[in-house]
């Protein structure tokens, strides 16, 4: 994760991509490293945690809700092939 500067908002930290291989999924590797990136982030005066996931990737909203992070935004993302 990183935590970026803003003049004008309290800080807040930001968890990158996040993915553990298809072996050891649900044995709470994922939560344990939001946590401690969590608590890196509140050691660093954070206020806030955010993170970004696919609405495909029904695993990734299921452990970001239940460790109590809330949808704040609708996100479409477009691309195009150059």
């Amino acid at each position: 994760g990183w935590i970026p500067e803003f003049k004008y908002r309290p800080p807040f930290g930001i968890i990158g991509e996040l993915g553990i291989s298809p072996n050891f999924r649900r044995i709470g590797i994922a939560s344990l490293l939001v946590n401690q990136i969590n608590q890196l982030f509140l050691e660093h005066d954070c206020q806030y945690s955010w993170v970004g996931t696919p609405e495909i990737n029904r695993g990734g909203l299921e452990l970001y809700q239940s460790l109590g992070f809330v949808p704040i935004i609708g996100l479409i993302e477009y691309e195009a092939t150059l």
